[in-house]
């Protein structure tokens, strides 16, 4: 708990706060514990002049607000530390991207149509930046994709992520987004089949790209599911789960899988499961097709 981590910080909480050569770690706990429990100044008297003497702990001060999301601290201390860092010192193209992150996972918390917009906000300030790195690019578009589906902008989405892929046929993530953002906006899903398809090939080929092939998997079974495939989609989604046990998307897709072949107890039971129904709880995307669920099962008895 926070409060056991002060315990055990407080009696070198000062000789943390001398050493300007403290580790990164333990630095960013200190503060994020301090903010916790009320004393941000602190808090901010222990990061500020570290940045001041070296701007690469910006880096390690935005990170700090999503690390108060980790620990349990609210979306509103987040958010305001997050204003009073960004106030403060102008980032660089790599800083401005984490922003961006850090108010997406603010925004996901809050569900705020006003937390998402600053997301997207600080998006358009990188795009206007200058020596961006192809990296960055592709996680600002990921990002931007992200975001405007939380907002339920799907044509805009769906229209970024085609252009992410046209971009980057090898890339299994950029693929995927293609196929779920066709999906969502009402594309063929058919189409959608074939591009979530050539994403799980890419996966595939890639040893150690576990969460990609998982998303590549995902995707395909979401659009075997538009495409009236239940049986397929069942297939999919227990391939995820056979790779990532407690993948919340797969567990929803499964459910619905089932449900579409008449198993309603089986996929009534997989509702229940407390770890899915707390990711619906903190991840917006998985909401309406959560409540869509559940409203099926409920009418078929």
């Amino acid at each position: 708990s926070n409060i056991n981590a002060m315990r055990v910080l407080e009696p070198w909480a000062d000789r943390i706060a001398s050493d300007p050569n403290a580790s990164t770690v333990l630095v960013r706990l200190l503060a994020t514990v301090r903010i916790i429990t009320g004393d941000e100044d602190t808090a901010w008297d222990l990061i500020a002049p570290r940045i001041n003497r070296d701007p690469r702990w910006l880096s390690s001060a935005i990170e700090i607000s999503r690390d108060l999301l980790t620990r349990g601290g609210s979306a509103g201390a987040a958010a305001a530390w997050l204003d009073r860092v960004t106030q403060e010192w102008q980032p660089d193209p790599e800083d401005t991207l984490r922003i961006a992150q850090a108010r997406l996972d603010i925004a996901s918390r809050t569900g705020s149509e006003s937390d998402l917009l600053l997301v997207i906000t600080s998006l358009d300030r990188l795009d206007a930046m200058t020596q961006r790195s192809d990296l960055i690019d592709r996680g600002a578009a990921l990002l931007r994709i992200t975001t405007e589906r939380q907002l339920g902008r799907t044509a805009d989405a769906a229209r970024n992520a085609r252009e992410l892929a046209a971009g980057r046929p090898g890339d299994s993530i950029a693929l995927s987004m293609a196929a779920l953002t066709a999906i969502e906006s009402g594309a063929d899903a058919q189409a959608a089949i074939t591009t979530a398809q050539r994403a799980v090939t890419l996966a595939e080929e890639n040893p150690r790209g576990r969460f990609e092939l998982t998303t590549a998997l995902d995707a395909l079974g979401q659009a075997q599911l538009a495409s009236d495939q239940p049986v397929e989609a069942e297939t999919s989604f227990r391939r995820v789960l056979g790779l990532q046990r407690e993948a919340a998307s797969a567990k929803l897709g499964l459910a619905q899988a089932l449900l579409a072949q008449d198993k309603s107890t089986e996929a009534a039971r997989i509702a229940r499961d407390p770890l899915l129904m707390e990711a619906v709880r903190t991840r917006p995307l998985l909401k309406s097709r959560y409540d869509r669920l559940t409203d099926a099962i409920r009418t078929a008895g």
